[in-house]
């Protein structure tokens, strides 16, 4: 075995264990939950599918590996939907519909199909890069299937593209009315983890469609390293809309998100409905939750959470919030916690409390987002308005004690 045979043996190796190993980790850290298991299961089939290949080709010298099979767009058109599915759940608060798994395994159905011909009737694939069989390439109808499955895949491709960073985009302005904190909350890495998808795409067509030994050697590589990077991604990410989807949704849109209409006090009703007596005792409690039980300490705080209180639905909770506050599910939450920030600090008794303290019990979930939101605010730094308060507050003494 030479050394470009050696090196290709290497990264085909790569190839299966990194995905393996990544989806073992996901599953293993992040348990069994929805979202995540996309990803696991996707990172999975890819390690298991590169497996039954290479056991395929054991006795096959590495100098005569090719992509040009079925094996390697089967692997392709079975995961991809699968990593997008991860990317689309996260983003949205319905369970992913069935129409989004029909449309995205049209391809991979043409392939089984195409596989299940070429298993019937013996016939071998010619090889793209042999000139001598370009007139039986030509003319191969079911090589043309082939070529269809290819092509309906990259639209997929591009559709799920375009859908996700639309979706990306409406999530950044959902984020303030359906959380109070922006700490693993925002989706911005979903950029870059649909820029891989897309190189990985551009990688796998080159080497499907080109035999060379580089070509194949980048294509594994970029399988690995796709592996490694989702995986990181998935590990720092919280799924944002897990209760949402057990508990408000009755069926899983994915086109279009479809709001639950349900009522206050677990009665249906249409928002015609929703009395304005029922809608200034949604109002009264909410003020409530916040003002006398100070629920914004949580530093999970949700709307999701914060309908689960209520007993109402996003619709209604919406409309008191935006209509009658004035604001924001994160404007609002957050303003509590900052005035109950501004309570401790100018409370002498609490002097020795450090403002990482400060920012805990008034449900922030770290310091600087804390320093960053009173800053943005008041224009002044949490520290240096602390300081000017005690040094207001020791002048004050010494005025009373003269």
């Amino acid at each position: 075995m030479d050394i470009s045979q050696s090196s290709l043996f290497v990264f085909h190796l790569l190839s299966v264990v990194c995905p393996i190993l990544s989806g073992l980790f996901i599953f293993a850290l992040r348990g069994n939950r929805r979202t995540t298991n996309y990803m696991s299961l996707a990172h999975l089939t890819t390690g298991v599918l590169l497996v039954v290949y290479i056991i395929q080709h054991y006795n096959t010298p590495y100098y005569m590996h090719t992509l040009w099979e079925p094996v390697f767009l089967l692997t392709i058109l079975l995961v991809y939907p699968l990593f997008f599915a991860y990317i689309f759940a996260l983003m949205h608060p319905n369970p992913i519909g069935l129409c989004f798994w029909l449309v995205s395994y049209v391809p991979l159905c043409v392939l089984i199909l195409l596989g299940s011909v070429f298993y019937f009737t013996g016939q071998p694939l010619p090889s793209i890069t042999d000139y001598d069989q370009l007139d039986e390439f030509l003319t191969n109808p079911l090589l043309w299937c082939y070529f269809a499955a290819i092509i309906l895949w990259l639209v997929e491709v591009v559709v799920f593209v375009c859908k996700g960073l639309q979706m990306q985009q409406q999530h950044s302005i959902n984020l303030l009315s359906d959380f109070s904190y922006t700490e693993g909350a925002g989706l911005g890495w979903v950029r870059w983890m649909i820029g891989i998808m897309v190189i990985v795409s551009i990688v796998s067509l080159l080497a499907i469609l080109f035999e060379g030994r580089l070509f194949k050697i980048i294509a594994l590589l970029t399988v690995s390293m796709e592996s490694i990077f989702t995986t990181i991604f998935v590990l720092r990410q919280r799924d944002l809309y897990q209760y949402t989807a057990k508990k408000e949704s009755e069926s899983g849109g994915f086109f279009k998100t479809v709001i639950h209409i349900g009522c206050y006090n677990g009665e249906r009703a249409s928002m015609e409905d929703f009395s304005i007596q029922k809608h200034e005792l949604l109002k009264q409690n909410l003020l409530q939750l916040l003002e006398i039980d100070e629920i914004f300490k949580d530093s999970e705080l949700s709307s999701e959470k914060m309908r689960e209180m209520l007993g109402t639905n996003r619709t209604y909770l919406w409309q008191v919030i935006n209509r009658d506050l004035g604001t924001n599910f994160y404007n609002l939450v957050n303003s509590y916690r900052l005035k109950k920030a501004e309570e401790l600090m100018t409370n002498p008794s609490n002097e020795n409390i450090s403002l990482k303290n400060v920012a805990e019990i008034c449900g922030f979930k770290s310091l600087s987002a804390f320093s960053n939101l009173f800053h943005k605010t008041y224009g002044v730094r949490a520290k240096d308005w602390r300081k000017n308060i005690n040094s207001q507050q020791v002048e004050n003494s010494i005025d009373d004690y003269r």
